[in-house]
């Protein structure tokens, strides 16, 4: 009964202390809706800055996508121009060498005759004006170039002075230094080989070609300065230039006496009836290195002026690569802020996730727990009215119990005497059987340790025999092993032998191989020296 009303004291404690833990919970439920309330409205605000900064990085990495594309465009564009101006300063470099391979040729009278060179260079020396070449003062169209150097042969190498008395100076130079003759046109003396008649023909000539096959009056289809017209009559002034030989033969019954006609390819037929013709004539050049030099100085200038223009556009080009590399580095940064902000903006959207998650869980563990107090106190109410009731039955049945004690006691006295008497008999009994108890345990812990030493000693034993097989297998294999190398090297020395026997013969045919590589190198040098030297005289 004292037990019960010690329990009935704890369990009024217990009621008290959960009436207070229930206060409790309840003011800390209350704090941590507020909280969660809290967290989840910055929750809320976390998702919003996360999805910015995600969208942020994603217009970041467009960004960094289209000034990569704008720097791989001008990146193509560039090497592209550099191709181009490289092209174009080949050109220049070409037109620059030809035109001073050219200038060189004709400040030397390449390809002139002896007298004609010699009489040029007196010219020169003696710094006399108005000497000049035919084939300086024609400006021939290119079509018709073979048929007017065809027409005029070495007339081309004519010299055209200003007065006769320059032209007699420069034979007597010749004749004292012998070294050759040249022919001169003075222009005041060099006189048009037509009549008037002759230009009404011209003319019916002229104007019957336009329709047909015929080009023309060969001076009439050249240009040249006004002063050296006369010259340019003089020479070409009674030669008709048609397409072909068909053309000639339908001409030559139209022409009087004294006229020459020259095809496109070079046939050359005379009013007396003489044709000469036959495989595709290699002229000089004269005429075509005469018109180059006349049009390379302009084409020089055209390639210099696009040359330059193609630098400025690479330099451009180089500088707008420049830009787009600093704007695709300026694209890259910002592209990793973005991410890091992403990132960020991730973590703080998780951490505000976890602390929210953290929080309901919470929480749900605080109400888990108001709802256990809730059922503790009304347990609590449920077993105080039983108690009670119990209590009451408790005190009927404490008097009854006493004075069954009472009896128990006088029964449980006697009862104590004869177990005293029944204990000693048993702990002599106890005493015998423990000394019998030692001897048989010895015993058989002797047998136990007999039997594992013999257990022990034919495991050894076994072992003992099972190495020593091994041990024979080992032998036999490494006997065999032994055998196939030695059989190995035997062989690897033979094959030894037989390559250094290969070697040799093959090293001195490669001797002989090298020499004459070398050999072939040279013949190879010198006739690519002699090919240039070739190419250089003909220009």
């Amino acid at each position: 009964l004292e037990e019960r009303q010690r329990g009935a004291e704890q369990r009024a404690q217990r009621r008290s202390g959960l009436a207070a833990a229930r206060r409790l919970a309840e003011a800390e439920l209350a704090e941590l809706e507020r909280a969660l309330a809290a967290l989840r409205a910055a929750l809320a605000e976390a998702e919003q800055r996360a999805a910015a900064a995600t969208q942020a990085a994603q217009q970041a990495a467009a960004a960094v996508e289209q000034a990569r594309q704008e720097l791989e465009a001008t990146r193509g564009r560039r090497s592209r121009a550099e191709e181009e101006a490289a092209q174009k300063r080949r050109a220049l470099a070409d037109a620059e060498a030809r035109l001073e391979s050219l200038t060189r040729l004709q400040r030397s009278y390449a390809g002139t005759f002896a007298g004609v060179k010699a009489a040029m260079q007196w010219a020169e020396s003696q710094r006399r004006a108005g000497f000049t070449l035919v084939s300086s003062i024609l400006r021939v169209p290119p079509q018709i170039e073979t048929a007017i150097e065809v027409a005029l042969g070495s007339r081309l190498q004519h010299i055209v002075v200003e007065r006769w008395e320059d032209a007699e100076q420069a034979i007597e130079a010749l004749k004292r230094s012998g070294a050759g003759r040249a022919t001169f046109l003075p222009l005041d003396t060099i006189r048009a080989r037509h009549s008037p008649a002759d230009d009404r023909g011209r003319a019916q000539r002229t104007d019957a070609g336009e329709q047909g096959d015929v080009l023309g009056v060969a001076a009439d289809l050249v240009e040249v300065d006004e002063r050296y017209r006369v010259v340019a009559d003089y020479l070409l002034s009674r030669t008709l230039v048609v397409r072909d030989l068909a053309a000639a033969r339908r001409e030559l019954r139209r022409l009087s006496g004294g006229w020459t006609i020259v095809t496109l390819s070079g046939e050359q037929v005379s009013t007396g009836g003489a044709v000469t013709g036959g495989a595709q004539v290699k002229e000089s050049g004269t005429l075509r290195r005469e018109r180059e030099l006349r049009e390379l100085p302009q084409q020089v200038a055209e390639l210099r002026q696009a040359f330059e223009q193609a630098a400025a556009e690479r330099a451009e080009l180089d500088r707008a690569a420049a830009a787009a590399e600093r704007a695709l580095q300026e694209a890259e940064h910002a592209r990793r802020r973005a991410a890091q902000e992403a990132e960020a903006r991730r973590a703080e959207l998780e951490s505000a996730q976890r602390d929210v998650t953290r929080a309901e869980a919470d929480l749900a563990l605080r109400q888990g727990r108001f709802q256990q107090i809730a059922a503790d106190l009304a347990e609590l109410e449920a077993q105080g009215q039983a108690l009670a009731a119990e209590q009451a039955a408790l005190e009927t049945r404490r008097a009854e119990a006493r004075a069954e004690l009472e009896r128990l006691r006088a029964e449980e006295q006697a009862q104590a005497e004869q177990d005293q008497e029944a204990r000693a008999r048993i702990e002599d009994a106890r005493v015998a059987a423990t000394s019998a108890e030692s001897e048989v345990r010895a015993g058989r812990a002797l047998r136990q340790a007999t039997a594992q030493n013999m257990a022990r000693l034919a495991e050894q034993i076994a072992s003992a025999r099972q190495r020593a097989d091994e041990l024979q297998r080992e032998r036999a294999a490494l006997d065999a092993r032994n055998r196939d190398l030695e059989a190995t090297h035997s062989s690897l020395l033979a094959q030894i032998d037989e390559l250094r026997a290969l070697i040799d013969p093959a090293e001195q045919d490669l001797a002989a191989r090298e020499a004459a590589l070398s050999d072939t190198e040279q013949r190879e040098s010198a006739l690519s020296a002699e090919l240039l030297e070739a190419e250089s005289a003909y220009g």
